[in-house]
């Protein structure tokens, strides 16, 4: 599919929730634990934006992308919006994602 550029920004709403057990406060052990829930916050934040956009692109009656053989840009369909996962690097690590086909 090919893609044109999408200049319309959305509001995604991010929250979580995690338990920490520690022994003892001190800064080392709280960055410790830290860095144990970043992958996980890391792939929950990217999967809620990247589903937010593409809520929005299917709602759009002229979808951003088209199609490379015909040019359909309006006749789309989710095919699932937990697709197959896959993984990207980011900045910070490896994320394990779910594509978003349609």
């Amino acid at each position: 599919m090919g893609a044109t550029p999408c200049t319309d920004s959305i509001t995604i709403a991010f929250g979580c929730q995690f338990r920490v057990d520690r022994r003892e406060g001190s800064l080392a052990t709280i960055l410790i634990a830290f860095d144990k829930l970043m992958p996980e916050i890391l792939r929950d934040f990217i999967q809620h934006v990247a589903l937010g956009f593409g809520e929005r692109a299917m709602g759009q009656s002229r979808k951003p992308f088209f199609c490379d053989r015909c040019g359909n840009d309006k006749e789309f369909i989710w095919k699932t919006r937990r697709g197959k996962e896959t993984r990207i690097l980011t900045v910070f690590q490896w994320v394990r994602l779910q594509q978003l086909p349609v």
